[in-house]
């Protein structure tokens, strides 16, 4: 995070500032993706058969260690507000949910020690029984999406299979590591929390089995599979949190990508609270994910200094040429709105909604604040270098609400 780039505006803070705002995007992004993906307020409590979040927050838990928990905290709570749940099961599920990922944390950390012993691999090996994982989390994953309502003979189907893989390639290789993994970390936390969670959230007896064998399995599934081979192939050797009172000088644009992709995702979860993105509505998942990973990206590689070999006066026109090749791009956006436009009006006549009116209006906004090249004088490097990653976010944001136009477009025109 440290610079000393000439093109570029530093600015000085800490690492507690800088863990905090990591944290705090993770939780924002992580929460929204159970809300767009599933269709009920059983994903707060993770006992939805396919809790893909699980594997995002054991990622967390593996780079960030204990500061993964306020990402936990983060996206419970999100998720819980916006689902509207009462205060105590927000409360209750929120602990419980808290505690699973503090066990996991424990479980990951002690097998970590164990598997120190043994030769970390620096290439992904593509072994018959990796390859069975990866095929087994596919499928997976496509039969809760194709499945309108799952059954636990499938749980225990897969599950099962899994199970018997595991113990079989662990007794042949004698392996410990990969028994520890699937009782300490991929079973313990996730039995743990749902006998928990069914108890103080008062669980109905006759549904008590099924919501902790729901919730149990599925974990498994997905910890064992995706969650075992990034904890075999992934795992950091090193946190990546910065120590708290360090100090550290943040570029500008990596600050700018920051807030444009916090504004994005809130901007999201807004239009769900208003009930204009229903949550239930995967279609929205699209959009929303091509607005993060456009911006994530550009957030990402904003940390490297791409001008270290340009010569001093040269600077000005290479950033004055990314700007311009941002202006040029965006014409075409503007060309496909004008055409949307009419469009819409052709499909739902008279009768389009609002919001719909609303992204269109931003997105033309977005759109021309891309287009146009304000005059700076040439020896203003860090100006045009910072209107450089302004023009490239108001782009990055019009082709996110373009896409979003479509498929609300595509939603209201079919009712």
């Amino acid at each position: 995070m440290n610079t000393t780039a000439t093109d570029s505006y530093p600015i000085k803070t800490t690492g507690v500032c800088v863990n905090v705002s990591i944290m705090l995007l993770i939780s924002v992004v992580t929460s929204i993706i159970p809300l767009l993906l599933n269709s009920n307020t059983a994903i707060f409590y993770t006992s939805q058969p396919l809790y893909i979040t699980i594997i995002i927050l054991f990622f967390v838990l593996m780079y960030y260690k204990f500061w993964g928990l306020m990402v936990g905290a983060g996206t419970f709570i999100i998720c819980g507000t916006m689902l509207d749940l009462p205060n105590k099961i927000l409360l209750i599920n929120s602990t419980i949910n808290i505690i699973q990922l503090l066990l996991l944390l424990i479980a990951y950390l002690f097998a970590s020690k164990i598997r120190a012993k043994h030769k970390h691999p620096a290439t992904f090996s593509l072994s018959i029984y990796n390859f069975f994982l990866f095929i087994s989390f596919i499928l997976y994953i496509i039969y809760n999406i194709w499945a309108k309502n799952t059954t636990n003979t499938v749980l225990y189907g897969f599950a099962g299979i899994i199970c018997c893989a595991t113990l079989i390639k662990s007794l042949v290789e004698k392996d410990i590591d990969r028994v520890y993994f699937t009782i300490l970390i991929a079973t313990l936390p996730s039995l743990i929390a749902s006998i928990s969670s069914a108890i103080w959230s008062g669980v109905p007896n006759d549904l008590m089995f099924d919501y902790i064998i729901t919730w149990t399995l599925s974990n498994y599934i997905l910890l064992q599979t995706c969650g075992y081979l990034a904890y075999k192939y992934c795992a950091p050797k090193r946190s990546f949190t910065f120590s708290n009172l360090s100090e550290l000088y943040i570029q500008s644009s990596s600050i700018l990508y920051y807030i444009a992709t916090i504004i994005w995702n809130l901007f999201i979860l807004y239009m769900m609270y208003l009930k204009v993105l229903p949550s239930s509505q995967s279609i929205y998942f699209f959009p929303w994910a091509l607005g993060n990973i456009f911006l994530i990206s550009n957030l990402y590689f904003s940390r490297y200094n791409d001008t270290e070999k340009i010569k001093k006066d040269e600077l000005f026109k290479w950033h004055e040429g990314r700007v311009i090749t941002v202006e040029k791009n965006t014409s075409g956006i503007i060309a496909i709105i004008s055409f949307l436009l009419p469009l819409s009006v052709q499909l739902m006549g008279k009768q389009i909604p609002t919001v719909l009116v609303v992204i269109f209006i931003a997105n033309i906004f977005c759109a021309c604040l891309s287009v146009g090249l304000i005059w700076t004088p040439q020896h203003k490097i860090k100006f045009i270098s910072t209107l450089k990653t302004i023009k490239t976010i108001f782009y990055l944001y019009s082709i996110a609400l373009l896409l979003l136009s479509v498929m609300m477009i595509m939603f209201y025109g079919i009712q």
